[in-house]
């Protein structure tokens, strides 16, 4: 996956992971998961299987909107 999005760091997967702004399930098998870039604007969509640490995919997601809590 970074292969192909080479602009996308791991350390920003990793945070993404550890403090998400926003979590669904998309499946029974894959976790969205979304977060504000602190190094650039916009958000990071990560997509993790189901133990919430394997990552799928990343891409930087230009709709995001957090959610009131």
């Amino acid at each position: 996956m970074l292969r192909r999005q080479p602009y996308i760091r791991r350390q920003w997967c990793a945070s993404i992971i550890a403090d998400a702004a926003r979590r669904e399930r998309q499946s029974e098998v894959r976790i969205r998961q979304w977060g504000m870039l602190a190094t650039r604007a916009g958000a990071l969509r990560v997509i993790t299987l189901a133990d919430g640490d394997t990552l799928h995919n990343a891409f930087r997601d230009r709709d995001f909107e957090e959610k009131p809590t």
